[in-house]
């Protein structure tokens, strides 16, 4: 029980500071807790460790986010930092949870509850109570870089700078703004994310009224058993986006092993790793974002001294 505490007692610091517009209350916010109801043995393991999951939250609680969701307008307006900020065609907005936890910023408080949660030692707990077993057997690398076990690792919210922390954590309030204009390319194509990437995690939330197409998340692997990256030239070539980071790999190099439904209240969660291929399917034209939350775990390069 040593090691827990030496997780919990630096965040719980961290979450009664300035910061933060709900000081001392990670206890009281579990019933936030996206993996409340997921088991170790849904985590499918092949071909990288992935979780997909339907209803993940109780009804009336996912009711009440929903409801209290920004308006795509609102969303933009936070994440840019201007009340009359642009929204440009079928692009991600993203605000952080440092900014959504700032007391000046205007989201409702079961919003910044539910963040401040997502950013908590007790949530770290429950992904190691979920994922343990496939982020050492995965990312044994991160123990490596940082000299001692997941269960060791001392947590900072992503955005602040603290020395001696390990991991960042981050839970985005996100969307991709809607879709004005046709086009043969997904928000985002088949790709794997940074290696300081340990985890991501996507939980939709779908409008009830959307009935728009796409969207979904895709999990792949490679039909050789290992994944080649195009290079600009080769993408030029077959056609493909060629915008950086955008797409990595042809889809016709890829098996598809699952798909993750965009909707409502459905979780998609994965291990991050060379082999961990993903791409979003391409959505119609549509005048609803794609509305998400974004949970992310990052590994802190090495200690040094």
């Amino acid at each position: 029980m040593a090691r827990v505490s030496s997780v919990l007692l630096p965040l719980a610091l961290l979450a009664c500071s300035a910061h933060f517009l709900l000081p001392c209350t990670a206890a009281n916010l579990s019933r936030y807790n996206i993996l409340q109801n997921v088991r170790p043995e849904d985590v499918v393991w092949q071909p990288y460790p992935y979780l997909v999951m339907e209803n993940v939250l109780p009804h009336d609680l996912y009711e009440e986010l929903a409801d209290a969701y920004p308006t795509a307008q609102e969303l933009v307006s936070i994440a840019r930092n201007r009340q009359t900020a642009k929204m440009n065609n079928n692009v991600r907005y993203n605000i952080m949870a440092t900014k959504t936890l700032q007391p000046k910023t205007k989201i409702p408080t079961i919003w910044k509850e539910f963040v401040q949660y997502h950013v908590s030692a007790d949530f770290y707990k429950e992904i190691l109570r979920v994922f343990g077993a496939s982020l050492a057997d995965q990312r044994p690398d991160v123990e490596r870089t940082r000299s001692k076990q997941y269960d060791a690792m001392k947590l900072v919210t992503r955005g602040i700078t603290d020395p001696s922390a390990d991991l960042r954590i981050e839970c985005q309030i996100a969307m991709n703004s809607p879709v004005r204009r046709e086009s043969k390319f997904s928000v985002r194509g088949p790709h794997h994310d940074m290696k300081i990437e340990v985890w991501a995690g996507l939980l939709y939330m779908r409008e009830k009224k959307d009935k728009s197409t796409g969207g979904n998340l895709n999990v792949y692997s490679c039909k050789d058993g290992k994944c080649a990256e195009l290079t600009t030239e080769e993408k030029h070539a077959r056609g493909l986006q060629e915008k950086k980071n955008h797409v990595q790999f042809d889809e016709g190099d890829l098996k598809l092993e699952a798909t993750c439904p965009y909707k409502e209240n459905t979780l998609a969660w994965f291990i991050n790793t060379p082999h961990s291929v993903h791409g979003v399917t391409p959505r119609g034209v549509t005048p609803f974002a794609r509305r998400l939350v974004n949970f992310i775990g990052e590994v802190i390069g090495r200690r040094h001294g």
